[in-house]
């Protein structure tokens, strides 16, 4: 959601713009900032002792922000600009816009989001975003004609064909994803039609090199978009490409027409993070639903404005946004009918508003983290900017709260390692008011013994075949269309000894995939794979004396994970006349870490390991890299795939080595 104010005043003509797009939530209050080490810095050589910036107390950032993923879970490690989040997902600093004021916001594994910090009071402005999963991904390595689809198997929502020879350099990643439009930043820019209408639908498409740099189209190529039937997509509807620099979406006449079998199908003339359709606009104040359920129901395919996932908490959080946006908007009618806004507004804004800071207070009772100071500055937000000041005043002074106790578990910490965190929290604590909790943050980070940090993002993506490994026959009958790995990796190393230690907490995304086949008589028979457990934390150690790492295998160190197995068979039974079933059995395989531990399964070496990965660090401030993987064992029928990919990006974050001699 982007905040663009002017200035309010009760009874008169002036109004707040508040635009509500519940992704990219824009938020304004004080904030001064400590200062660490960054990519930006000179490469070379340092003495010990001179890896750091001292914090300079006074000094605000631009801009802060905090970028979660659909679930509202910090996202470690994404770039803003020449900035990278901590761990919970905050980043600071002066971070360059583009000229429309938008900031790009980039992951391993997810589209380019984009995000619009608010007015500034003091010297920052703030901002929330959300980062959308790619939902499929293609290695290119050759010119010909590829198809990928987007969504289940079972309910497929759009369809991507690249032609022939059309991208301009390879080998090239294509990435793929649709929009729960809630995510969409600029859900309400400006159409460089000037047109009034309401965007309907979101996808994205991007492609890269394995060093993680854009790949364009060849001149004079398109990419063709179908999107399967969705009640809500109006016949024909106008086609659009979001322009950061101008801040607009640029449309493209012309460029959608009624699919054969129903649905639309769009040429599209470039990659790009953010392709909108549109239809007429439709004044959503006519009918406002008033609960979660009935949000939820009007989201089509599992996608759109009102989206029915995730539950619980962050959605109540979410509904409680699109009202306050949706009062909004009648509230800008008001004033363009008559100059003011109501009593009755005021009064149904203010009950809004209590309902949006109920619902950010109990998300974050369930996550007193960095994701829950966002939801509560978020809602402390629109309550500021039309004046009721008590609500903002409770809901900041829980994000205080909160922002506290988390700093009160970082300075028992010891670890050196957590300096980068320490320092946004030190800017967070300043910003909210806590200036005697700010004060022991720094002392602590002034305390802390000297180390070198490296930070780093491994993303492992696996295409998931179209019949099961092993039974052409058995075709892929419903499941996501790629499993992955995502990796947050943290490296500290002893200026004094060159002792490393790392951690890499790896997050397993494998969705249950379904391969069947129906005999003569009808009946089904089915295997599934599927993975189970959340995350795992793999530890390794070594040693790095600013030039070369030297580091030993990934080790298990808590969480727990498996893959599971399951089967069912059904045969004809003559004198029932019907099918009966004769087997229905799910196995685990446990202890499955990653495939950088231990290879595919049942086993066998890992395709390329932590060490060949770091080898390409030389003395760079940071690296990225990527290559395909393939799974030997794929005919045993163990791991659903055959191919896929890994890709990395590292930085140097605190840098103390190489010590000069």
């Amino acid at each position: 959601m982007t905040t663009c104010s002017t200035a309010w005043s009760r009874g008169k003509t002036t109004f707040v713009t508040f635009v509500a797009v519940l992704s990219a939530i824009s938020l304004s209050c004080n904030a001064l900032s400590g200062l660490l080490p960054t990519a930006g810095e000179e490469a070379g050589e340092q003495g010990a002792g001179q890896g750091a910036v001292p914090l300079e107390a006074g000094k605000a950032p631009a801009v802060m922000g905090f970028v979660l993923d659909p679930d509202g879970a910090p996202v470690a490690f994404a770039a803003v600009g020449d900035e990278i989040t901590d761990r919970n997902g905050i980043v600071s600093g002066d971070l360059p816009a583009s000229a429309s004021g938008w900031l790009e916001v980039k992951t391993l594994g997810s589209a380019t989001g984009y995000a619009m910090p608010g007015d500034p009071i003091g010297e920052t402005g703030f901002f929330e975003t959300r980062l959308t999963p790619f939902d499929a991904f293609m290695h290119l390595a050759s010119e010909e004609e590829v198809v990928f689809t987007l969504g289940d198997v079972a309910q497929p929502v759009a369809e991507v064909s690249i032609p022939a020879g059309a991208v301009s350099t390879l080998p090239a990643f294509v990435e793929a994803a649709t929009y729960d439009l809630v995510d969409v930043g600029p859900y309400l820019a400006e159409l460089s039609s000037g047109e009034q209408m309401d965007l309907e639908f979101a996808l994205a498409v991007e492609a890269s090199s394995d060093s993680g740099d854009r790949i364009a189209l060849a001149a004079g190529e398109s990419i063709s978009v179908r999107i399967f039937p969705n009640p809500t997509l109006p016949a024909s509807p106008a086609l659009a490409v979001f322009d950061a620099q101008t801040g607009v979406w640029q449309v493209h006449e012309g460029a959608c027409a009624p699919a054969e079998g129903g649905g639309e199908v769009c040429t599209v003339p470039q990659f790009a993070p953010l392709i909108g359709l549109f239809g007429p606009h439709v004044d959503s104040t006519s009918a406002l639903p008033s609960d979660a359920e009935a949000l939820a129901s009007m989201s089509p395919a599992g996608k759109g404005l009102y989206r029915p996932t995730p539950a619980g908490e962050d959605q109540a959080y979410q509904v409680a946004m699109i009202e306050v946006a949706i009062w909004v908007e009648a509230g800008q009618m008001e004033v363009e009918v008559t100059g003011m806004v109501s009593p009755e507004w005021e009064a149904g804004m203010t009950s809004r508003l209590e309902k949006l800071a109920d619902a950010a207070e109990a998300y974050a009772a369930i996550h007193p983290d960095a994701s829950g100071i966002s939801h509560l500055l978020a809602a402390a937000d629109p309550a500021m900017t039309t004046d009721n000041q008590p609500i903002a005043d409770r809901l900041l002074e829980k994000a205080k709260a909160t922002a506290e106790s988390m700093a009160d578990e970082l300075l028992k910490e010891s670890d050196c390692g957590r300096t980068v965190e320490m320092a946004k929290m030190y800017d967070l604590l300043t910003s909210l008011g806590s200036l005697a909790k700010a004060e022991a943050m720094l002392q602590k980070i002034q305390s802390m013994g000297e180390c070198d940090q490296w930070i780093g993002h491994i993303r492992v993506d696996f295409n998931l075949t179209s019949s099961n490994p092993g039974l052409d026959k058995w075709t892929k009958e419903t499941g996501p269309i790629t499993w992955f790995e995502d990796h947050v990796v943290e490296m500290t190393t002893n200026v004094s000894t060159l002792v490393l230690r790392g951690e890499d907490t790896v997050k397993l995304n494998f969705g249950e995939v379904r391969y069947g086949y129906y005999d003569r008589y009808g009946c089904h028979n089915y295997l599934t794979h599927a993975g189970q457990g959340g995350s795992v934390v793999l530890k390794f150690d070594g040693r790095y004396d600013g030039y070369t790492f030297t580091v030993g295998d990934l080790q298990p160190e808590g969480g727990s994970a498996s893959i599971t197995y399951g089967g069912h068979g059904e045969r004809w039974d003559s004198e029932k006349e019907e099918c009966v079933e004769i087997r229905d059995a799910t196995a685990s395989a446990p202890n499955y870490t990653s495939v950088l531990s231990h290879g595919f399964p049942p086993g066998g070496s890992p395709p390329i390991t932590i060490q060949e990965i770091l080898n390409q660090a030389g003395t760079d401030i940071e690296f990225n890299g990527g290559e395909t993987i393939s799974n030997d064992a794929f005919e045993l029928g163990i791991f659903p795939t055959q191919e896929g990919s890994i890709r990395w990006f590292f930085r140097h974050t605190q840098r103390y080595l190489p010590v000069k001699k």
